[in-house]
Protein backbone atom coordinates (compact mmCIF):
# COMPACT_ATOMS: atom_id res chain seq x y z
CA UNK A 1 0.00 0.00 0.00
CA UNK A 2 1.32 3.43 -0.97
CA UNK A 3 2.29 5.63 1.96
CA UNK A 4 0.26 8.82 1.86
CA UNK A 5 2.23 12.04 2.24
CA UNK A 6 0.22 14.47 4.39
CA UNK A 7 0.96 18.18 4.69
CA UNK A 8 -0.51 20.01 7.70
CA UNK A 9 -0.85 23.78 7.90
CA UNK A 10 -2.69 26.20 10.19
CA UNK A 11 -2.06 29.70 11.48
CA UNK A 12 -4.30 30.60 14.43
CA UNK A 13 -4.19 28.80 17.83
CA UNK A 14 -7.69 27.33 17.45
CA UNK A 15 -6.84 25.93 14.04
CA UNK A 16 -3.54 24.46 15.23
CA UNK A 17 -5.27 22.82 18.19
CA UNK A 18 -7.78 21.24 15.82
CA UNK A 19 -5.13 19.56 13.65
CA UNK A 20 -2.72 18.50 16.42
CA UNK A 21 -4.59 15.29 17.37
CA UNK A 22 -4.71 14.24 13.70
CA UNK A 23 -0.96 14.85 13.33
CA UNK A 24 -0.22 12.79 16.45
CA UNK A 25 -2.43 9.94 15.29
CA UNK A 26 -0.90 9.81 11.81
CA UNK A 27 2.69 10.12 13.06
CA UNK A 28 2.15 6.93 15.07
CA UNK A 29 1.62 5.01 11.80
CA UNK A 30 4.70 5.72 9.64
CA UNK A 31 3.90 2.67 7.50
CA UNK A 32 0.73 4.47 6.32
CA UNK A 33 1.55 8.17 6.45
CA UNK A 34 4.45 10.54 5.97
CA UNK A 35 3.66 13.77 7.81
CA UNK A 36 5.04 17.21 6.94
CA UNK A 37 3.99 19.94 9.38
CA UNK A 38 4.33 23.62 8.49
CA UNK A 39 4.25 26.21 11.26
CA UNK A 40 3.39 29.91 11.37
CA UNK A 41 5.43 32.20 13.65
CA UNK A 42 2.25 33.05 15.60
CA UNK A 43 1.67 29.47 16.75
CA UNK A 44 5.00 27.69 16.38
CA UNK A 45 5.10 27.49 20.18
CA UNK A 46 2.18 25.01 20.19
CA UNK A 47 4.15 22.47 18.17
CA UNK A 48 7.17 22.95 20.44
CA UNK A 49 4.95 22.27 23.46
CA UNK A 50 3.72 19.06 21.82
CA UNK A 51 7.21 17.96 20.64
CA UNK A 52 6.18 17.99 16.98
CA UNK A 53 8.87 18.84 14.43
CA UNK A 54 7.86 21.54 11.94
CA UNK A 55 9.12 23.50 8.97
CA UNK A 56 8.59 27.25 9.35
CA UNK A 57 6.72 29.06 6.60
CA UNK A 58 9.45 31.71 6.61
CA UNK A 59 12.01 29.11 5.49
CA UNK A 60 10.66 29.61 1.97
CA UNK A 61 10.49 33.44 2.35
CA UNK A 62 6.76 33.28 2.98
CA UNK A 63 6.59 36.84 4.32
CA UNK A 64 8.18 38.26 1.15
CA UNK A 65 6.07 36.46 -1.45
CA UNK A 66 3.36 34.28 0.06
CA UNK A 67 1.97 32.72 -3.11
CA UNK A 68 5.40 31.92 -4.51
CA UNK A 69 6.45 30.39 -1.18
CA UNK A 70 3.38 28.13 -1.05
CA UNK A 71 3.97 27.01 -4.63
CA UNK A 72 7.57 26.11 -3.74
CA UNK A 73 6.41 24.17 -0.69
CA UNK A 74 4.06 22.09 -2.81
CA UNK A 75 6.69 21.51 -5.50
CA UNK A 76 9.32 20.41 -2.98
CA UNK A 77 7.19 18.21 -0.71
CA UNK A 78 4.57 17.05 -3.24
CA UNK A 79 1.92 15.99 -0.71
CA UNK A 80 -0.97 13.68 -1.57
CA UNK A 81 -3.32 15.45 0.84
CA UNK A 82 -3.22 18.85 2.53
CA UNK A 83 -4.95 19.12 5.93
CA UNK A 84 -5.61 22.63 7.24
CA UNK A 85 -7.17 24.38 10.18
CA UNK A 86 -8.81 27.73 9.52
CA UNK A 87 -7.99 31.35 10.33
CA UNK A 88 -9.23 34.84 9.61
CA UNK A 89 -7.83 37.14 6.95
CA UNK A 90 -6.59 40.49 8.29
CA UNK A 91 -5.63 43.78 6.67
CA UNK A 92 -1.96 42.83 7.10
CA UNK A 93 -2.56 39.28 5.80
CA UNK A 94 -5.45 39.53 3.37
CA UNK A 95 -5.30 35.88 2.37
CA UNK A 96 -4.61 33.25 5.03
CA UNK A 97 -2.00 30.49 4.71
CA UNK A 98 -4.81 27.93 4.71
CA UNK A 99 -6.55 29.69 1.83
CA UNK A 100 -3.37 29.89 -0.24
CA UNK A 101 -2.56 26.22 0.22
CA UNK A 102 -6.12 25.16 -0.66
CA UNK A 103 -6.20 27.43 -3.72
CA UNK A 104 -2.86 26.23 -5.10
CA UNK A 105 -3.66 22.62 -4.22
CA UNK A 106 -6.59 22.83 -6.63
CA UNK A 107 -4.26 24.03 -9.40
CA UNK A 108 -1.91 21.12 -8.73
CA UNK A 109 -4.71 18.50 -8.34
CA UNK A 110 -3.85 17.90 -4.67
CA UNK A 111 -6.66 16.87 -2.31
CA UNK A 112 -7.41 19.24 0.59
CA UNK A 113 -9.25 18.77 3.88
CA UNK A 114 -10.17 21.71 6.12
CA UNK A 115 -11.01 21.31 9.82
CA UNK A 116 -13.24 23.97 11.42
CA UNK A 117 -12.84 24.92 15.08
CA UNK A 118 -15.34 27.78 15.37
CA UNK A 119 -19.09 28.20 14.92
CA UNK A 120 -19.99 31.22 12.78
CA UNK A 121 -18.26 33.72 10.49
CA UNK A 122 -17.74 31.01 7.87
CA UNK A 123 -17.74 33.56 5.06
CA UNK A 124 -14.41 35.04 6.20
CA UNK A 125 -12.86 31.56 6.24
CA UNK A 126 -13.67 31.25 2.55
CA UNK A 127 -13.08 34.79 1.34
CA UNK A 128 -10.12 37.16 1.31
CA UNK A 129 -10.05 40.33 3.43
CA UNK A 130 -13.09 42.46 2.50
CA UNK A 131 -13.79 39.95 -0.26
CA UNK A 132 -16.67 37.81 -1.44
CA UNK A 133 -17.19 34.06 -1.06
CA UNK A 134 -14.49 32.33 -3.08
CA UNK A 135 -14.83 28.69 -4.12
CA UNK A 136 -11.07 28.55 -4.68
CA UNK A 137 -10.66 28.69 -0.88
CA UNK A 138 -13.08 25.83 -0.22
CA UNK A 139 -11.28 22.51 0.41
CA UNK A 140 -12.42 19.23 -1.13
CA UNK A 141 -13.77 18.25 2.28
CA UNK A 142 -14.75 20.54 5.17
CA UNK A 143 -14.89 18.87 8.58
CA UNK A 144 -17.96 20.49 10.14
CA UNK A 145 -18.63 20.77 13.85
CA UNK A 146 -22.27 19.60 13.91
CA UNK A 147 -25.62 19.93 12.09
CA UNK A 148 -25.83 23.64 12.95
CA UNK A 149 -22.43 24.21 11.37
CA UNK A 150 -23.29 22.18 8.28
CA UNK A 151 -26.56 24.07 7.66
CA UNK A 152 -24.69 27.38 7.82
CA UNK A 153 -22.10 26.12 5.33
CA UNK A 154 -24.85 25.01 2.96
CA UNK A 155 -26.49 28.44 3.15
CA UNK A 156 -23.13 29.98 2.29
CA UNK A 157 -23.12 28.05 -0.98
CA UNK A 158 -20.90 25.09 -0.17
CA UNK A 159 -22.09 21.80 -1.66
CA UNK A 160 -23.20 19.00 0.66
CA UNK A 161 -20.70 16.55 -0.89
CA UNK A 162 -17.90 18.86 0.32
CA UNK A 163 -19.00 18.62 3.97
CA UNK A 164 -18.46 15.89 6.57
CA UNK A 165 -19.69 16.25 10.16
CA UNK A 166 -16.75 15.11 12.28
CA UNK A 167 -16.72 17.43 15.34
CA UNK A 168 -13.45 19.06 16.42
CA UNK A 169 -10.49 16.74 17.19
CA UNK A 170 -9.33 19.22 19.81
CA UNK A 171 -12.21 18.11 22.03
CA UNK A 172 -11.56 14.35 21.82
CA UNK A 173 -9.30 14.23 24.86
CA UNK A 174 -11.54 16.63 26.75
CA UNK A 175 -14.51 14.31 26.21
CA UNK A 176 -12.65 11.44 27.85
CA UNK A 177 -11.36 13.67 30.66
CA UNK A 178 -14.79 15.08 31.52
CA UNK A 179 -17.03 12.03 31.17
CA UNK A 180 -17.52 11.91 34.95
CA UNK A 181 -17.44 15.66 35.62
CA UNK A 182 -20.12 16.81 38.04
CA UNK A 183 -21.63 20.28 38.52
CA UNK A 184 -20.00 22.59 41.08
CA UNK A 185 -21.92 22.03 44.31
CA UNK A 186 -20.78 24.95 46.45
CA UNK A 187 -22.54 28.29 46.68
CA UNK A 188 -20.25 30.13 49.05
CA UNK A 189 -16.64 30.04 50.25
CA UNK A 190 -14.05 32.61 51.37
CA UNK A 191 -12.06 32.63 48.11
CA UNK A 192 -12.95 32.07 44.47
CA UNK A 193 -10.75 31.22 41.48
CA UNK A 194 -11.55 32.97 38.21
CA UNK A 195 -10.05 32.50 34.74
CA UNK A 196 -10.11 35.53 32.43
CA UNK A 197 -9.35 34.89 28.75
CA UNK A 198 -8.26 37.98 26.85
CA UNK A 199 -8.61 38.46 23.10
CA UNK A 200 -6.60 40.65 20.66
CA UNK A 201 -9.46 43.04 19.89
CA UNK A 202 -7.33 46.21 19.84
CA UNK A 203 -4.86 44.50 17.52
CA UNK A 204 -7.66 43.78 15.02
CA UNK A 205 -9.92 46.81 15.48
CA UNK A 206 -9.77 47.89 11.82
CA UNK A 207 -11.40 44.69 10.59
CA UNK A 208 -13.15 43.35 13.67
CA UNK A 209 -14.36 46.33 15.68
CA UNK A 210 -16.68 44.81 18.28
CA UNK A 211 -17.60 48.08 19.97
CA UNK A 212 -15.38 47.19 22.93
CA UNK A 213 -11.75 46.21 23.46
CA UNK A 214 -10.13 43.60 25.67
CA UNK A 215 -9.24 46.46 28.04
CA UNK A 216 -12.93 47.43 28.28
CA UNK A 217 -13.75 43.78 28.85
CA UNK A 218 -11.13 43.50 31.61
CA UNK A 219 -12.26 46.70 33.38
CA UNK A 220 -15.90 45.58 33.30
CA UNK A 221 -14.83 42.19 34.58
CA UNK A 222 -13.02 43.80 37.53
CA UNK A 223 -16.06 45.93 38.32
CA UNK A 224 -18.23 42.79 38.25
CA UNK A 225 -15.86 41.05 40.69
CA UNK A 226 -15.97 44.03 43.07
CA UNK A 227 -19.79 43.88 43.14
CA UNK A 228 -20.17 40.09 43.30
CA UNK A 229 -19.65 38.70 46.82
CA UNK A 230 -17.67 41.81 47.87
CA UNK A 231 -16.38 40.26 51.10
CA UNK A 232 -14.89 37.20 49.40
CA UNK A 233 -11.37 37.11 47.97
CA UNK A 234 -10.86 36.40 44.28
CA UNK A 235 -7.79 34.93 42.67
CA UNK A 236 -7.68 35.74 38.94
CA UNK A 237 -5.57 34.01 36.32
CA UNK A 238 -5.35 35.68 32.87
CA UNK A 239 -4.71 33.88 29.60
CA UNK A 240 -3.29 36.26 27.02
CA UNK A 241 -3.41 35.79 23.25
CA UNK A 242 0.00 35.46 21.51
CA UNK A 243 -0.67 38.74 19.66
CA UNK A 244 -0.96 40.75 22.89
CA UNK A 245 1.76 42.74 24.67
CA UNK A 246 2.54 41.04 27.98
CA UNK A 247 4.41 44.09 29.32
CA UNK A 248 1.35 46.33 28.95
CA UNK A 249 -0.77 43.75 30.73
CA UNK A 250 1.73 43.46 33.58
CA UNK A 251 1.42 47.21 34.17
CA UNK A 252 -2.40 47.07 34.14
CA UNK A 253 -2.43 44.08 36.47
CA UNK A 254 -0.10 45.79 38.91
CA UNK A 255 -2.44 48.78 39.08
CA UNK A 256 -5.62 46.69 39.29
CA UNK A 257 -4.59 44.13 41.92
CA UNK A 258 -5.83 44.65 45.46
CA UNK A 259 -6.08 42.83 48.76
CA UNK A 260 -9.40 41.27 47.70
CA UNK A 261 -8.61 40.68 44.02
CA UNK A 262 -5.23 39.12 43.22
CA UNK A 263 -4.36 38.95 39.52
CA UNK A 264 -1.64 37.10 37.63
CA UNK A 265 -0.88 36.20 34.02
CA UNK A 266 -1.17 32.44 33.89
CA UNK A 267 1.70 30.42 32.48
CA UNK A 268 -0.40 27.28 32.88
CA UNK A 269 -1.82 26.43 29.45
CA UNK A 270 -3.40 23.05 30.03
CA UNK A 271 -6.92 21.88 30.82
CA UNK A 272 -6.17 21.46 34.53
CA UNK A 273 -6.93 25.15 34.94
CA UNK A 274 -10.59 24.45 34.15
CA UNK A 275 -10.69 22.24 37.22
CA UNK A 276 -9.03 24.98 39.27
CA UNK A 277 -11.48 27.67 38.14
CA UNK A 278 -14.84 28.40 39.71
CA UNK A 279 -16.00 30.30 36.62
CA UNK A 280 -14.60 31.82 33.45
CA UNK A 281 -15.00 35.23 31.79
CA UNK A 282 -14.17 36.21 28.21
CA UNK A 283 -15.84 37.70 25.14
CA UNK A 284 -16.26 35.04 22.47
CA UNK A 285 -13.09 32.93 22.74
CA UNK A 286 -13.09 29.33 21.49
CA UNK A 287 -11.51 28.39 24.83
CA UNK A 288 -14.94 28.96 26.33
CA UNK A 289 -16.10 25.88 24.42
CA UNK A 290 -13.58 23.73 26.29
CA UNK A 291 -14.60 25.09 29.69
CA UNK A 292 -18.21 24.02 29.15
CA UNK A 293 -17.19 20.36 28.96
CA UNK A 294 -16.07 20.76 32.59
CA UNK A 295 -19.49 22.16 33.58
CA UNK A 296 -17.65 25.40 34.31
CA UNK A 297 -19.95 28.46 34.34
CA UNK A 298 -18.97 30.86 31.57
CA UNK A 299 -19.74 34.60 31.34
CA UNK A 300 -19.55 36.24 27.91
CA UNK A 301 -18.54 39.84 28.71
CA UNK A 302 -19.52 41.81 25.58
CA UNK A 303 -20.64 45.16 26.94
CA UNK A 304 -20.75 47.64 24.04
CA UNK A 305 -21.17 45.00 21.33
CA UNK A 306 -22.08 46.78 18.08
CA UNK A 307 -22.94 43.78 15.90
CA UNK A 308 -24.61 40.39 16.04
CA UNK A 309 -23.31 38.17 18.82
CA UNK A 310 -21.13 35.48 17.23
CA UNK A 311 -20.81 33.18 20.24
CA UNK A 312 -22.94 30.09 19.64
CA UNK A 313 -22.97 29.12 23.31
CA UNK A 314 -24.97 32.24 24.19
CA UNK A 315 -27.70 31.18 21.78
CA UNK A 316 -27.67 27.63 23.16
CA UNK A 317 -28.02 28.81 26.78
CA UNK A 318 -24.63 27.38 27.70
CA UNK A 319 -22.95 30.68 28.60
CA UNK A 320 -24.25 33.91 30.15
CA UNK A 321 -24.13 36.92 27.81
CA UNK A 322 -23.68 40.42 29.21
CA UNK A 323 -24.27 43.21 26.68
CA UNK A 324 -24.93 46.16 29.02
CA UNK A 325 -23.66 47.40 32.38
CA UNK A 326 -27.18 47.09 33.75
CA UNK A 327 -27.18 43.37 32.91
CA UNK A 328 -23.83 43.08 34.64
CA UNK A 329 -25.15 44.81 37.76
CA UNK A 330 -28.15 42.45 37.86
CA UNK A 331 -25.99 39.35 37.48
CA UNK A 332 -23.58 40.51 40.20
CA UNK A 333 -26.46 40.33 42.69
CA UNK A 334 -27.71 36.86 41.74
CA UNK A 335 -24.81 34.92 40.18
CA UNK A 336 -24.79 31.52 41.87
CA UNK A 337 -22.04 29.20 40.63
CA UNK A 338 -23.72 26.05 41.90
CA UNK A 339 -27.08 26.89 40.34
CA UNK A 340 -25.52 27.92 37.03
CA UNK A 341 -23.43 24.76 36.92
CA UNK A 342 -26.53 22.59 37.40
CA UNK A 343 -28.38 24.46 34.63
CA UNK A 344 -25.37 24.03 32.39
CA UNK A 345 -25.18 20.29 33.10
CA UNK A 346 -28.85 19.83 32.19
CA UNK A 347 -28.45 21.73 28.91
CA UNK A 348 -25.22 19.88 28.16
CA UNK A 349 -26.96 16.50 28.49
CA UNK A 350 -29.81 17.66 26.25
CA UNK A 351 -27.53 18.94 23.46
CA UNK A 352 -25.25 15.90 23.68
CA UNK A 353 -28.24 13.62 23.06
CA UNK A 354 -29.10 15.78 20.01
CA UNK A 355 -25.46 15.66 18.78
CA UNK A 356 -25.32 19.47 18.85
CA UNK A 357 -22.24 21.41 19.95
CA UNK A 358 -20.74 18.74 22.26
CA UNK A 359 -18.43 16.19 20.66
CA UNK A 360 -18.54 12.42 21.16
CA UNK A 361 -14.74 12.12 21.26
CA UNK A 362 -14.42 10.42 17.86
CA UNK A 363 -13.48 13.38 15.64
CA UNK A 364 -9.84 12.36 15.09
CA UNK A 365 -10.94 8.83 14.22
CA UNK A 366 -13.44 10.15 11.65
CA UNK A 367 -10.90 12.46 10.00
CA UNK A 368 -8.26 9.73 9.75
CA UNK A 369 -10.92 7.51 8.19
CA UNK A 370 -11.65 10.33 5.74
CA UNK A 371 -7.93 10.57 4.89
CA UNK A 372 -7.79 6.82 4.28
CA UNK A 373 -10.77 6.95 1.93
CA UNK A 374 -9.43 9.82 -0.17
CA UNK A 375 -8.18 8.51 -3.49
CA UNK A 376 -4.86 10.04 -4.46
CA UNK A 377 -2.78 9.82 -7.63
CA UNK A 378 0.12 7.47 -8.14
Amino acid sequence: MKIKKLLFISKDPGGVNSILPVIKKCEKEPDKYECVVLSHQLTEYRYIEENIATIGLEEFNYNLNKKEAVSKFLNVYQPDIIITGSSRPYDYERITPEQLFIELAKDKKIISIGILDYWGNYLERFSSFDGEFNLSFVPDKICALDQICMKSLLRLGIKKENIEITHNPNFDQIVSETVNTKPRLFSDKPEFNVLFISQPLIESTYKYNQGYSQIDMFNNFLFFLSLWKPHASKQVQIWLHPKEDKNKWNKMISEASSERIRIDISEQRDNDIFGWSDFLVSGFSTLMYQALYYSLPVISMQIGLNKKDQLITNGLDLSIPLYTKNEMDVLSKCFDISLRSRILEKQKNKLTSQKIFFSDGLATQRIVHLINNMKVGG
